[in-house]
C-alpha cells in the first residue's frame, strides 16, 4: 500500500504545475488517464505470486473534437447517431499473462501460458445530450476504437515484468522463452453506455449513478461480446460515464457529462463506493493458448472506492493542485479455462485529471 500512496503521491505532484480544469466546471477539453490492473495490489501474503492475467497497464488522453485525419469519419457518425459532442481518444495498453508458478522454469502445459499484448488505440466517442426525465437524468455515450499492436516478444511483457520484480525485490519470472509467438494484433471494438444520475439529497450533494454498458471486440487475439453495469453511490459524484468496461470503450468512460454533479465554484471533495458486474462470452483468446480448454462465457464481479476532489488553490504558497479523480477496485474473475483451479482477483487502479 505505501508503494502505491507513493506513485499516486508523484503523479499529483507531476499533475500540479499544469493548468488543470476542475471537476466542479464544465468539461475539459483534454483529459489525462493512468490505469494499472495487477495482483499485486491484493497480495499480502505472497507478493510474488503473479499468476494469469497479472498486469495491464495503460496511459492516454481524451480530447473534445478529433484529429484531422479523422474529421470526416467524425462528423458523418456524429451525424448518424445524431450527437452534440465528439471525442477522440488515443492511448497505449499493454497486457501481460503468466503461469501459475513463476518460479518454475518450465511452466505446465494445463495452466495460462506466459504472454503479452502492447497496443496503441485510437477510439472515436460520442456523447448524446441530456434527457431529463422526473427523478433522474439520462445520458449516453457511443465509442468506436482500433487497436493495432504485437505479441509475444515484440510486447516488451518480459522485459517490464522482469524489470519490475528486480526493482521491488519480488521472484524473477523463469519461464517467459516459452512465451506465446509474437505476431501482428488488430482489433475492432465497439460500446455503447447509458447513464442514469439520482440526486438524493441536493444539499449534501448526495446521489446516485447506474451505468449500464453492451460492448463487442473483434480482432486476431479476441473474439468477444460483454453486457455489464456498474453503481455508484457518494457524495459529489464526478459526472462521467463511470470506471469500468475493461475491453471496448474503457477510456471513453472518463468522458465528463455536459451536467456536472460537482456545480458549486469552490472547493469540493467527491466520496463514493463503487460497484460493478460484468458477463462475457468470448469466443476466442488467444492468449489462452492451444493446451488449455477455454471456457467461453464468464463473469467478473467487483467493488471499489473513489474520490474526485475540484481544483484547489493551496494557501500562502500559491500552487495550485489538480483536479483528480482516483478509483481503486477489486475484482472477481471466473475461471476462464476448465483447467484453472479456481476464480482469478486482481485490483485496479484509475488516476483521471482534466486538462488545459
Amino acid at each position: 500500500m505505501k508503494k502505491i500512496l507513493a506513485i499516486i503521491a508523484f503523479i499529483w505532484m507531476i499533475l500540479s504545475v499544469t493548468p488543470i480544469y476542475s471537476f466542479a466546471g464544465t468539461d475539459a477539453t483534454k483529459i489525462f488517464v493512468i490505469k494499472a490492473n495487477n495482483d499485486y495490489f491484493k497480495r499480502s501474503k505472497h507478493p510474488s505470486s503473479d499468476k494469469r492475467y497479472t498486469h495491464g497497464s495503460s496511459i492516454g488522453f481524451i480530447q473534445k473534437g478529433t484529429f484531422s485525419f479523422l474529421n470526416g469519419i467524425g462528423k458523418s457518425l456524429q451525424k448518424r447517431l445524431q450527437c452534440n459532442d465528439l471525442y477522440t481518444s488515443a492511448i497505449l495498453l499493454q497486457d501481460i499473462y503468466t503461469s501459475d508458478n513463476i518460479e518454475d522454469p518450465i511452466p505446465p502445459k494445463d495452466e495460462h501460458p506466459y504472454s503479452g499484448e502492447l497496443d496503441m488505440i485510437i477510439g472515436l466517442h460520442f456523447r448524446k445530450n441530456n434527457h431529463h426525465f422526473l427523478v433522474f437524468d439520462q445520458q449516453t455515450l457511443y465509442s468506436a476504437a482500433l487497436s493495432l499492436g504485437a505479441t509475444g516478444k515484440y510486447s516488451y511483457a518480459e522485459n517490464l515484468q522482469k524489470g519490475v520484480h528486480h526493482l521491488l525485490g519480488d521472484t524473477i519470472p523463469e519461464g517467459w522463452k516459452y512465451q506465446l509467438a509474437s505476431h501482428f494484433a488488430a482489433k475492432l471494438s465497439l460500446s455503447v453506455k447509458k447513464k442514469f444520475s439520482y440526486t438524493l439529497q441536493k444539499d449534501w450533494g448526495l446521489s446516485m449513478q447506474k451505468t449500464l454498458h453492451m460492448s463487442g471486440e473483434l480482432g486476431n487475439t479476441l473474439v468477444q461480446g460483454a453486457l455489464g453495469g456498474e453503481f455508484r453511490l457518494g457524495i459529489n459524484l464526478p459526472d462521467d460515464f463511470g470506471l469500468y468496461a475493461q475491453g471496448a470503450g474503457n477510456i471513453g468512460a472518463n468522458i465528463q457529462g455536459d451536467q456536472s454533479v460537482l456545480k458549486s465554484t469552490g472547493d469540493r471533495l467527491g466520496v463514493y463506493i463503487i460497484l460493478f458486474a460484468e458477463a462475457k462470452y468470448i469466443d476466442y483468446d488467444y492468449h489462452l493458448g492451444e493446451f488449455v480448454t477455454p471456457n467461453k462465457g464468464i463473469g467478473d464481479l467487483g467493488g471499489g472506492i473513489g474520490l474526485a476532489v475540484s481544483r484547489i488553490e493551496l494557501p500562502l504558497i500559491h500552487i495550485h493542485t489538480p483536479a483528480l479523480k482516483i478509483e481503486l477496485c477489486y475484482i472477481r474473475r471466473t475461471e476462464e479455462f476448465k483447467e484453472q483451479d479456481g476464480p482469478h482477483r486482481f485490483g485496479t487502479l484509475s488516476i483521471v485529471a482534466p486538462l488545459n
